[in-house]
């Protein structure tokens, strides 16, 4: 099939908020030994229904782009269409807000910024390190930190993006769940929530959003409440935190901020900021949502000019995607290979969700990988080697359809 969705797309949008997608990528894909076995519709196996996350991604990524951005429609479709895979629609987007601005750089890009990362993070206790929620390249970074700085102490992760309800440490959780948090249920995070495990990190869960007494309340008091809430919640576990052991917290945004920003007008001291107050701690704080980086790599940048002073201690800048086979480059990481969905699982007529898994996960483990495909594409996963699980959904369908794939070496 052809990719036929950029003059779609095009067609669909308004206002000029969409470029059309370019075709000139290269589609072709890497020739490793692919092996794969069609399985029943139906499983008798419960775990294997058709999960309600899906439903609902269908329902929050529209299928025509939503003409205002800045509305709920218009920001959970922004914030989830990397969710399903498709950072090739998000990157085409014109005007959309949150978007990162060209910073100058403090070096010369030749040292990688995470030796200059572990040299402070050596003098703290507390590294809070933010994300946007729409660019999950910011949790690969974050995964190569956790992986680095283990060997300093760094034994706990406490992420925003948890929610309380379905991931606890006394769960014995030997996979990320798709019920563990909105952004959790995206693979970049699964990956990253699997290194901890593998790591042997203590995880945690901090944020209470739905807290009833704030219903009602204006939204500033909602938010003041909220940011103390959580310093609380990460102040009570460093104080239980063995004294030799260092904690790694994972936000996003302005949650990060040491000093008051402002909101709606007014200075509002975030939780990062509260924390330091309540446990006398000074944390390492780096930003990744604000800069982007002038060359090819990541790079330590000079504070955006949104930024207030001493908001953060360390400002990442990440360098433009690029895409290769319609999947941002970086998800080609090391033992990472294109394979091609099974034509059978491809439509002409309706959305599909196709998603991998390690053979023997059941369902609501957050999958290896995730594309959402539009009537008449193709576009490859992204797998490791080994023997896999491809479950495809359709859009306002009950079925499940599946193969077991093999993957072998390239």
């Amino acid at each position: 099939m052809l990719v036929t969705l950029g003059n779609l797309y095009e067609s669909s949008v308004k206002n000029g908020l969409i470029i059309g997608l370019t075709l000139l990528m290269n589609l072709s894909v890497a020739a490793c030994s692919v092996n794969h076995d069609v399985l029943p519709d139906r499983l008798n196996a419960d775990e294997y229904q058709r999960p309600g996350y899906v439903d609902q991604l269908f329902d929050r990524v529209q299928f025509k782009q939503p003409e205002d951005l800045l509305s709920r429609d218009g920001q959970r479709h922004m914030q989830m269409l990397p969710a399903v895979g498709r950072e090739d629609l998000h990157a085409q987007v014109e005007g959309w807000t949150n978007v990162a601005q060209a910073c100058r750089s403090v070096d010369d890009f030749e040292r990688d910024p995470l030796d200059r990362i572990a040299e402070l993070a050596s003098q703290t206790r507390v590294l809070i390190i933010n994300e946007a929620h729409d660019r999950p390249v910011h949790r690969y970074f974050i995964q190569r930190v956790a992986e680095r700085f283990a060997p300093l102490g760094y034994r706990y992760f406490a992420a925003e993006a948890f929610d309380p309800d379905t991931f606890s440490n006394d769960a014995g959780f030997v996979y990320p769940l798709t019920n563990g948090g909105t952004y959790v249920n995206e693979p970049a995070f699964g990956r990253l929530v699997r290194l901890f495990m593998k790591l042997d990190y203590k995880l945690f869960a901090y944020d209470r959003r739905n807290v009833e007494t704030d219903h009602g309340l204006p939204l500033r008091e909602q938010v003041e409440r909220r940011e103390e809430r959580q310093a609380d919640r990460l102040a009570e576990l460093i104080e239980r935190m063995p004294k030799d052991t260092r904690l790694l917290v994972h936000v996003d945004y302005s949650h990060a901020a040491e000093v008051p920003i402002y909101f709606f007008g007014e200075p509002l001291a975030w939780m990062a900021a509260r924390l330091a107050q309540k446990t006398g701690l000074d944390p390492l704080t780096i930003d990744q949502t604000d800069c982007i980086s002038g060359h090819h790599s990541i790079s330590l940048s000079m504070p955006s000019p949104r930024h207030m002073p001493g908001q953060h201690d360390l400002v990442i800048a990440h360098p433009p995607l690029s895409f290769n086979q319609y999947r941002p480059e970086w998800r080609f990481m090391p033992g990472i290979q294109a394979v091609e969905v099974p034509e059978h699982l491809l439509s002409d007529h309706e959305r599909t969700i196709v998603e991998a898994r390690a053979w023997g996960e059941p369902i609501d483990a957050v999958p290896v990988d995730r594309i959402m495909l539009w009537p008449g594409e193709s576009i490859a996963l992204l797998l490791p080697k080994g023997v896999h699980r491809i479950d495809r959904f359709i859009e306002g369908s009950a079925s499940v359809q599946s193969v077991r794939m093999d993957v072998g070496e390239l």
